[in-house]
């Protein structure tokens, strides 16, 4: 039951790497679309504030669960056994 919750925290915190992706391909197309006007700068302003959220978020949780898993099951230097 705890590998699958950290299972589902992994695929989450891939889904919002993505989703950073997406908004910030998305993001730019928009910009580019606005460009010199006033709509450009709090276009600039919400993908400054929402991007490192994002970013935090999904890498961090991507390397907690996927640590947290791999000593569930095996160890980073397992020197008892045979590679």
């Amino acid at each position: 039951m705890l590998y699958r919750s950290f299972v589902i925290l992994h695929i989450l915190s891939v889904g919002v790497l993505i989703g950073l992706f997406t908004v910030s391909v998305i993001g730019t197309s928009m910009r580019r679309k606005v460009a010199g006007t006033a709509a450009e700068l709090a276009s600039i302003r919400s993908g400054a504030t929402m991007a490192p959220i994002m970013a935090n978020i999904g890498s961090i949780g991507l390397l907690i669960s996927g640590i947290i898993m791999t000593l569930m099951h095996y160890s980073f230097f397992p020197f008892a056994t045979v590679p």
